[in-house]
């Protein structure tokens, strides 16, 4: 048998001799092989301490009032705004908020044509954009609130 640590496919043989999960044909070629293979050999060694250090360890106790600290926690958060939490958002809120900002003021100054006709479209294209600045500003202010009425909000 070669041996399975020189490949990764055959790896995992060595840890499912461990388990005992290997067919009986298998599992003796595999143990043919740890009398002449001195690495598998210290594998499945260090498998078996960490298997006996994992029989060994005991859980250590939930405590009586463990559930209602996890749901005062997740209520809690669920409270909190959005914006303040997680702190990678606030930065992120911040630069939207600007690149609105920016774009409505782009939006706003658009060159004037040279004639009257063509004066009289792009100042209807501004009022327009303007607008659409306006409601999108409306908007902004609309997300601004919605977390407040969710947390006013009785949950069920």
């Amino acid at each position: 048998m070669r041996c399975p640590m020189e490949t990764r496919e055959r790896a995992g043989l060595v840890l499912s001799y461990c388990s005992g999960s290997l067919a009986a044909e298998e599992a003796a070629a595999v143990a043919r092989h740890l009398e002449t293979c001195a690495e598998c050999r210290a594998v499945v060694a260090g498998q078996r301490r960490v298997w006996s250090a994992l029989e060994a360890w005991e859980a250590p106790a939930v405590s009586t009032e463990f559930d209602q600290r996890l749901y005062a926690r997740i209520e809690a958060a669920e409270r909190r705004a959005w914006w303040r939490s997680p702190g990678w958002l606030r930065p992120a809120f911040s630069v939207g908020l600007a690149s609105v900002v920016v774009a409505a003021v782009l939006l706003v100054r658009v060159p004037s044509a040279p004639t009257t006709q063509v004066q009289s479209r792009s100042d209807s294209v501004d009022i327009e954009q303007v607008e659409r600045a306006l409601e999108d500003m409306e908007m902004l202010k609309q997300l601004d609130a919605t977390p407040a009425t969710e947390a006013a909000r009785p949950r069920s």
